[in-house]
């Protein structure tokens, strides 16, 4: 029998098993120094898979893509952030979460992949609390409560999820809490997305005040915040200045500034399309370059609705 070929791995998904490896040598290195020893086979075993080293070697030397449930035992057994080895599964964990009908334990004999994997981010929420800002525990927690109430009383079934409240009540009136991501966007060369210093905590702001500064969006919970980092996207975005985006645009929609992955790293550019394979990639800056990027290889996860520039007088 052929064995069936692997695809290639595109070069984000080669760029988070590169990181997921370098977590590993410096967990490996941790153990040694503490007169431990840690090896792939030790990692696979802990991940409860039956072909351990072998899938462990597979995920460090990107001979596979990784996937939600590999990041999610991965990020608990080597203590990590998946966010921090992959931006895009880091998004899909919550779009699940937001998707699945919601169920702790769906039943063995009719196991529903998305709602398997809707508990496990749960489960992984309740065991990492200290290691996510609260920010980005109360957006899954959100998450899982409003696909709770979106299967509506004539369909719904009884579910022994318990929803945790990490921060405090919904801002009352036409008031609205914009979380802020922990991640920071490179407005320069791109960046991969370890831990950052938060500038600012989560911002709210009145629906009003949006809309007199011109915001539109459908779904006020499709905001976030992000930080910029560096100085290519000058005068238009300064180092360190708060962006709200619409985390929903996940498509070109015409020209403008987005957030994205390329190559393995996270960029804030202004997006052009130069031609049916490519996009234009331009710095506002004039010191830094435009690049021509393949649009197959770029990732948009979202776009810049406003920039809040602040000045020192």
């Amino acid at each position: 029998m052929n064995k069936t070929a692997r695809r290639e791995l595109t070069d984000e998904e080669r760029a988070e098993c590169a990181r997921l490896k370098a977590v590993y040598e410096k967990r490996k290195a941790e153990a040694k120094d503490r007169g431990e020893k840690l090896t792939q086979a030790d990692v696979g075993d802990a991940c409860g898979w039956k072909s351990g080293q072998s899938a462990v070697n597979q995920y460090f030397n990107g001979k596979v893509p990784l996937n939600v449930e590999a990041i999610l035992k991965l990020s608990e057994v080597l203590g990590f952030k998946p966010v921090e080895v992959s931006p895009r599964l880091s998004a899909e964990i919550i779009r699940i979460a937001q998707a699945a009908p919601m169920a702790s334990s769906p039943p063995a004999d009719n196991p529903k992949p998305k709602e398997a994997a809707a508990a496990k981010v749960m489960e992984m929420l309740q065991k990492h609390r200290e290691g996510l800002s609260a920010a980005a525990q109360q957006r899954i927690a959100d998450a899982v409560a409003d696909s709770l109430r979106e299967q509506g009383p004539a369909t719904s079934q009884p579910s022994d999820v318990i929803i945790a409240d990490f921060l405090p009540p919904a801002p009352a009136g036409d008031a609205i809490r914009i979380a802020h991501y922990d991640v920071r966007t490179a407005l320069g060369s791109g960046q991969l997305v370890p831990d950052y210093p938060e500038i600012m905590p989560d911002l709210v702001v009145s629906k009003q005040h949006l809309q007199e500064l011109g915001v539109i969006y459908k779904d006020p919970s499709h905001l976030k915040m992000l930080t910029g980092y560096g100085q290519s996207m000058a005068p238009t975005i300064q180092h360190l200045d708060p962006m709200i985006v619409d985390v929903s645009i996940r498509e070109f929609e015409g020209d403008g500034i987005y957030s994205f992955v390329w190559q393995g790293h996270f960029y804030t550019k202004r997006l052009q399309v130069a031609d049916a394979e490519h996009f234009e990639m331009i710095s506002d800056n004039p010191n830094h370059k435009d690049r021509m990027i393949r649009i197959e290889d770029t990732y948009i996860q979202a776009r810049v609705l406003l920039v809040w520039n602040a000045k020192k007088l």
